[in-house]
């Protein structure tokens, strides 16, 4: 969760994005406490989530403009290899971030989920939570973005999301993030 693409974080992201209706989703690994990769056909409960995100913390829409969108992501890998809280789990994306050039790593590629790139000049809705739209984890290119909406408490748009899609089968990993060293 706080080093490299999680299946939980995947779901987390994905559940915030389908509820609050946004484009995109982020989750930072630190929200996530439980720090585990799921095997497949594991049952996810009340408990399960309420042990994974034991932080009682309301989901939010935010409007932003694209490139600042991307600055955001590249602060939240900015320590990166270093395990951190701030490691993004990413919904409708597809990222390649390219760390071959110490003196700048930086995202070479930014697509939707489809992979198409995306207009940096446009502006987009981001589910996320309330801890990183207001710059936490030193992420400060959130708070280019305007605040649309807060929502319920993360854990329960999980289980809402989990509730309609009623059976889901995440991979460890589907490439969402790709980190080139």
């Amino acid at each position: 969760m706080r080093g490299e693409e999680s299946n939980f974080g995947n779901l987390v992201a994905d559940a915030i994005r389908s509820e609050l209706g946004a484009q995109f989703g982020l989750v930072n690994g630190g929200f996530v406490r439980g720090d585990n990769v799921h095997p497949a056909k594991t049952t996810v409960t009340v408990g399960l989530l309420e042990k994974e995100m034991p932080f009682p913390r309301p989901a939010v829409l935010i409007k932003i403009k694209a490139a600042d969108f991307k600055e955001a992501i590249e602060q939240h890998l900015r320590v990166y290899p270093a395990l951190s809280g701030s490691f993004p789990h990413v919904s409708g994306l597809r990222i390649i971030y390219d760390r071959s050039r110490p003196e700048s790593p930086a995202i070479t590629s930014f697509k939707d989920e489809f992979g198409r790139d995306i207009d940096l000049d446009a502006v987009v809705l981001v589910a996320t939570t309330k801890f990183v739209a207001g710059g936490g984890d030193g992420c400060v290119a959130w708070q280019k973005g305007e605040l649309v909406s807060t929502h319920d408490q993360i854990a329960e748009e999980v289980v809402r999301f989990i509730e309609k899609k009623r059976l889901l089968a995440y991979p460890a990993k589907e490439g969402r993030l790709v980190i080139v060293d």
